[in-house]
């Protein structure tokens, strides 16, 4: 007996033994794939067309996003944007500082540029797949609406009521109550009547709202390029992409022209959308490489103080996103199903605004904590109970493509049928 014993446990440690090669052995062969260049395309085919770092991406960037609220919540003054001020540097030192001082008020700047890059990666393939616009629409319509819907109606009805300074008779039947609700169709209003008026950010009840006139309108530019045909001929898109970039790009620089003292404005946050959508299309040209991807990200870093390169860092930040997204040591296997990114996004910033009012004088550091385990628990909340059943929806939409494709090949059939006859 104590010699089988011995031989089952001499089994149990030769089994371990070999468990922990192999696991060195994956993380030796991921730090290889990791140094390896390799092509966009056949990286994202072998994925089946999800890239396993794309779960990570969203997650981080809507965390970082709120991040960056909570520096803007948190001051009573707007901080600086350096565009002017690193001109009154006086030696490498001030600059050196004046950059790091950007760096840390201002890094967060890239991250809703990055945020729209992988949108246009994503919704491209979307747009490709359906071929239809009309179900291209519908899908972005149930992706964003329906828990847009919910968190401006919360907003109004229950936080609003909670925090307003008025009556809330006065309160329910002012105009501005009615016109928050504008925002559920990209008509944007961030104050509530007499709510958050003591806050640091005053009035502010979502600015990170802001965002959606610019989505909206890059969808509708996608779906233009559909209807023309373009989509599917990418050299004219990147044509297009080229001329526009050729007049504004100097534009910004020298002129400032679509320059809002940060990276963002509309047209520069269209570049993004439209830079990922050309990175899908030329997909199995664009090479993966590491070194590329540490380049394009020393690159962003050192433009964040001057908003004037937001055109120039197109390129670097959107192969950056993509080239993250596609990262296999980046796959978070529980998030697989799961996107809480949005729900972040749309609840983060009145929540903070909401702790803010409920302890003033909160610092920083408490914010962060308290309201990141907020904002996850109303995005989970958003993602299971509202977004995730509607995106149910979606099959409805293929199902009637189908028929329509059926309907459409057996007509041209009939009248090919017919011409012959």
């Amino acid at each position: 007996m104590v010699g089988f014993a011995r031989l089952r446990r001499g089994r149990c440690m030769d089994r371990r033994e070999i468990a922990k090669q192999e696991q060195l052995g994956a993380q030796r062969f991921q730090l290889k794939d990791l140094l390896k260049t390799r092509m966009l395309g056949a990286e994202l085919d072998a994925s089946k067309g999800v890239g396993p770092g794309f779960d990570f991406l969203r997650l981080a960037l809507a965390i970082l996003i709120f991040y960056g609220h909570t520096s803007l919540l948190t001051v009573v003054a707007t901080p600086p944007t350096f565009a002017s001020d690193l001109s009154a540097a006086t030696n490498a030192g001030d600059l050196v500082s004046m950059t790091i001082s950007a760096l840390k008020t201002r890094g967060y700047v890239l991250f809703v540029p990055m945020f729209f890059a992988l949108s246009g990666f994503l919704v491209a393939g979307s747009a490709l797949r359906l071929q239809h616009v009309g179900q291209f629409l519908g899908f972005r319509v149930l992706r964003i609406l329906p828990a847009l819907l919910v968190e401006v109606t919360l907003s109004a009805l229950i936080l609003g009521a909670i925090f307003t300074t008025l009556p809330l008779r006065d309160y329910f039947t002012d105009p501005q109550f009615f016109r928050y609700f504008g925002n559920i169709v990209g008509h944007i209003t961030f104050h509530l009547p007499g709510v958050f008026t003591s806050n640091p950010k005053t009035d502010y009840v979502n600015g990170a709202l802001w965002t959606l006139p610019p989505e909206f309108f890059c969808y509708l530019i996608l779906s233009a390029l559909m209807i023309l045909g373009i989509l599917g001929r990418r050299q004219i898109v990147l044509v297009l992409f080229v001329a526009c970039a050729i007049v504004i790009v100097p534009a910004s620089l020298f002129y400032g022209i679509g320059i809002t003292g940060t990276f963002y404005s509309t047209s520069a946050i269209v570049s993004y959308f439209v830079a990922g959508v050309l990175t899908f299309l030329y997909r199995e040209k664009v090479p993966l490489n590491f070194g590329a991807a540490i380049i394009c990200g020393l690159v962003a870093l050192a433009a964040v103080p001057y908003p004037r390169m937001a055109f120039v860092l197109v390129p670097f930040l959107t192969y950056l996103t993509v080239w993250v997204g596609l990262q296999s040591w980046l796959a978070l296997p529980f998030m697989k199903g799961r996107d809480y990114s949005y729900g972040i996004y749309l609840y983060n910033f009145p929540i903070c605004q909401a702790i803010i009012a409920t302890i003033p004088g909160i610092s920083r550091g408490q914010l962060i904590v308290s309201g990141l385990i907020t904002s996850l628990a109303f995005a989970a909340f958003s993602w299971h109970f509202i977004e995730k059943p509607f995106l149910r929806f979606k099959s409805l939409l293929v199902s009637d493509r189908f028929k329509i494709g059926r309907w459409t090949r057996t007509a041209r059939t009939n009248a090919a049928e017919t011409d012959k006859a």
